[in-house]
């Protein structure tokens, strides 16, 4: 360096001051854009973090490199500290070539921080909004709102024991710390099969954390060898992955119980939730003393979460019951083990896999049991309320639900069957309250967004419903009751076209669905011809509630085609699949229903009637909450057979008062009435006409006021 020049002097000369601002603007922008992309795409923060690790090493580097070389015409040139033998005009015109550099990336970086203030940031708050379903699915806010501060989501339990086949243990361990902290009112408790597709140890629980709208996040993992268990626990801020609480309990199979209601209280006591002393109490008492008991039951809760997410097979449920019923013997004091034994009982009643006076009876008899033992015991008292339902004792069952609803305030299984029972008693506002609260609680089971959904749908709010649907579809597109639904709410509002496709999307996924858009064709597009088409490549669904309906179908294709006897020999194939049915359930007024629809298009009048007749009378009484559910579609089947007979006035009579009704928004609308065939009988009547333009004032589609 000659001699008096400053060392300022030279690292302008340099241009090492020109390359640091270059470098840092480029490098803030860089880390901005990558801080907004990778999170679309799911990717582990880890990567953002190592882009600006890196940047920050770089940083001395540049410089350095700054220092010793320099620009030339002729490229880069090593710079021995003299002053250069290039005009002064070209060094003018390095440095004037860089400052524009650091314009131009400052113009970028201005607009960046422009697109993303006005633009992206309400729509990443609006996706937010989305996809943790508030309360009101169509109000939408463009500011993301905070998650309460005492949630959690408790994470799939890792299995750190050497033998694999103690994996029971460790998903029951997770459980029973779930179960005890839904009995505290002050928190907001995910469900377990919101968390289950997650691992033990996510690197990204932020993005967890938006997803299932918690502030906090527990993760653990149990290790079992002999007879000695170490649980460890670590509670952590989603947001800034800090540690609130962690804790290792190093315990025998001997005196193990209890653990679970020491790390609620704990977590209760890091996120500041307040306990009643009924809710103390409950959360320390443990379900039981017995090591050998505490066993099996866990081994039999590993096999009904088993059954419950997808392997519903009877010889599942079986095994769960004889591990329960083992664990009672070794402990007869053991509520929760009877409670559980009598839910398993009544779920091979419900699921119809297996139905007989001694599993009734024994069900009831071990409820009972378990409220004899704990009277405040949630799971006995929801259990208690599904048997009722079992024996269409609905208002006995709601008691139960709300008593249950009391001591487990974070039960989204329980809010939905609240949902369902409040739905099949008329009470619409209470059902969709409890079913939103179910999505609330297990944001990431799709089962919910179908009930929500059809809630919504069923009271005309169409605009809510779709979006619930569609939500439900985003969280598991193979959901196909969800499709189902989202298929009949734009058919109900006179959008063929994309009910088609969805309908297209469920048989693509299962052919059985060929049914679905078979009828749809049939009746929707007034096209015989393609209903054939597609039954052709349907297989024929032999359960109980599907029998005949795919010869129902064939059967009025074929008349609508002109092809009489084909179409008469199908009716009565069908009318006989019916029947063998009825004989082994007499009281299921699904088939009475289609048993209707077959004597109408074999043109016996009486016989449609007395049968339609007889789904009203079953569908009443029935223990199903969907029968109650589906009494507007029962009405509508009447109506056909009358309008298919010519009876405009006793048509119209039933279709005017369903109109006005709450909760037949799935059933009938001025859409369906419009374009469905079942009504080319009676369109040109008097009656009918009216009925059109008087329900033409009537809402097509709505959100929640």
């Amino acid at each position: 360096m000659s001699i008096g020049r400053s060392f300022f002097d030279e690292l302008k000369r340099r241009n090492v001051i020109r390359v640091a601002g270059l470098y840092l603007v480029a490098a803030w922008l860089v880390t901005q854009v990558i801080g907004t992309v990778l999170p679309m795409f799911g990717a582990p923060e880890w990567i953002a973090r190592s882009v600006v690790i890196v940047l920050a090493i770089g940083f001395v580097p540049a410089l350095i490199l700054a220092w010793i070389f320099e620009r030339t015409p002729q490229g880069l040139q090593h710079d021995d500290g003299e002053v250069q033998a290039q005009p002064a005009t070209t060094q003018i015109h390095t440095a004037t070539r860089m400052n524009r550099a650091i314009v131009a990336v400052l113009v970028l970086a201005v607009l960046y921080f422009g697109v993303d203030k006005f633009l992206l940031t309400p729509h990443r708050a609006a996706a937010h909004d989305v996809a943790d379903m508030p309360a009101n699915a169509s109000s939408v806010s463009a500011t993301p709102l905070a998650a309460p501060s005492k949630s959690i989501a408790v994470l799939p339990f890792e299995n750190l024991s050497a033998e694999k086949d103690n994996a029971y243990f460790a998903s029951g361990m997770q459980d029973m710390i779930l179960t005890k902290l839904a009995e505290i009112g002050d928190l907001k408790v995910i469900s377990r099969t919101s968390t289950l597709e997650y691992g033990s140890k996510p690197e990204n629980l932020k993005l967890i954390a938006q997803q299932l709208d918690v502030a906090s996040v527990l993760e653990g993992s149990v290790q079992k060898s002999g007879n000695q268990v170490l649980i460890n626990v670590q509670l952590i801020d989603a947001q800034t992955d800090n540690h609130l609480w962690a804790e290792s309990y190093q315990r025998s199979l001997d005196n193990i119980f209890g653990v679970e209601g020491e790390v609620a209280v704990k977590i209760a006591d890091a996120l500041q939730a307040r306990l009643s002393p009924k809710e103390a109490a409950a959360v320390a008492r443990a379900p039981t003393t017995n090591p050998d008991a505490y066993a099996l039951y866990l081994k039999a809760n590993d096999e009904i979460e088993r059954f419950y997410q997808g392997d519903a097979r009877p010889e599942r449920a079986e095994q769960a019951i004889a591990y329960l019923q083992q664990a009672v013997a070794d402990d007869p004091q053991f509520a929760l083990a009877y409670a559980t034994l009598a839910k398993m009982q009544n779920a091979l009643v419900m699921n119809q896999m297996i139905d007989t006076p001694q599993l009734r009876g024994g069900a009831l008899d071990n409820v009972h049991k378990a409220l004899q033992l704990q009277p405040e015991l949630a799971e006995a008292h929801k259990t208690f309320g599904l048997i009722m339902l079992a024996q269409g004792k609905n208002d006995q069952a709601l008691e139960q639900f709300g008593i249950a609803r009391q001591l487990a305030p974070n039960d989204a299984d329980l809010a939905e069957k609240l949902a369902q029972d409040f739905a099949a008693a008329g009470d619409w506002s209470r059902a969709a309250s409890e079913a939103r609260r179910s999505m609330q609680l297990d944001p990431r089971n799709s089962h919910h967004y179908q009930w929500s959904a059809s809630i919504d749908a069923a009271n005309r709010r169409y605009a809510d419903a779709a979006n619930t649907a569609q939500a439900g579809l985003v969280i598991n597109p193979r959901d196909l009751v969800v499709r189902n639904v989202l298929s009949n709410i734009f058919e109900i509002q006179g959008q063929l076209d994309a009910s088609q496709q969805q309908l297209e999307l469920m048989v693509a996924q299962d052919p059985i669905r060929g049914t679905d858009l078979a009828y749809f064709f049939l009746y929707s597009r007034r096209d015989p011809a393609s209903a054939l088409r597609v039954l052709q490549d349907t297989p024929t669904d032999t359960s109980y509630a599907s029998a005949g309906g795919r010869d129902v179908i064939i059967g009025i294709a074929q008349l609508g085609a002109g092809r009489k006897a084909q179409g008469q020999a199908s009716l009565q194939h069908a009318r006989e699949l019916v029947f063998a049915a009825l004989q082994v359930h007499p009281s299921t007024a699904r088939l009475y229903m289609r048993l209707a629809q077959i004597e109408m298009n074999l043109g016996d009048q009486a016989a449609a009637l007395q049968a339609a007749d007889k789904t009203l009378a079953l569908a009443a009484t029935s223990s199903s909450l969907l029968d109650h559910y589906r009494l507007p579609v029962y009405i509508v089947n009447k109506a056909q057979v009358f309008a298919h007979f010519g009876n405009a006035a006793q048509a119209t009579a039933l279709l005017q008062k369903l109109l006005q009704a709450p909760g037949s928004g799935l059933a009938i609308s001025p859409a369906l009435l419009r374009q469905h065939a079942a009504w080319d009988p009676i369109r040109n009547d008097p009656s009918f006409v009216a009925l059109l333009a008087a329900s033409a004032e009537l809402p097509q589609a709505g959100t929640t006021p």
